[in-house]
């Protein structure tokens, strides 16, 4: 009887071992190769989640929308050969999934104001996250303006935004 296992390779998300992300699902793909019976499945199982399934292919397979856990997803691929005999790669695939941490600070007092008198402020809006912060508007109440009103933030920056109050009514 045969024993010689089949030989896996990954070739992708990454060549070796260890890959990094912040998305939260994975394609892995790669070989299978068993000269004497041949391929007959490969499965793959992500010891983190628990999932598990059949790749697609055999000597040459693929595994695709596999979900990843936050933390190190340890991704195993068995071939198994026309004799029964398994053989496997793995690879730990570490999600990170972004963040987009929004931080305010300035002083927002405006003092006391006449009708179409105005005063501006520096509102500071910082990004503490791993990942692009987008504003697409800022919203503000009559009286209020603010520019700019959209803008991207990328990670540990951040944005100043003018508030100007400019009163049109006087207010008991």
């Amino acid at each position: 009887t045969e024993t010689t296992p089949p030989t896996v390779a990954i070739s992708s998300p990454a060549a070796t071992h260890y890959y990094a992300t912040d998305i939260g699902s994975a394609t892995v793909s790669g070989t299978a190769s068993d000269t004497q019976n041949g391929i007959a499945s490969v499965i793959w199982r992500n010891e983190a989640t628990g999932g598990s399934g059949s790749c697609a292919g055999s000597t040459s397979w693929s595994a695709s929308g596999l979900v990843l856990t936050s933390g190190v997803n340890r991704i195993v691929i068995t071939a198994t050969d026309g004799a029964g005999n398994p053989g496997s790669d793995w690879i730990e695939v570490t999600y990170t999934p972004p963040t987009r941490l929004m931080r305010l600070s300035g002083d927002m007092v405006f003092g006391e104001l006449g009708v179409g008198d105005s005063s501006n402020r520096i509102l500071r809006i910082n990004n503490d996250g791993n990942s692009t912060l987008t504003v697409t508007a800022i919203l503000c109440p009559s009286g209020f303006s603010a520019e700019p009103t959209t803008f991207g933030i990328v990670p540990l920056s951040s944005q100043d935004v003018t508030l100007t109050f400019s009163p049109a009514a006087t207010q008991s």
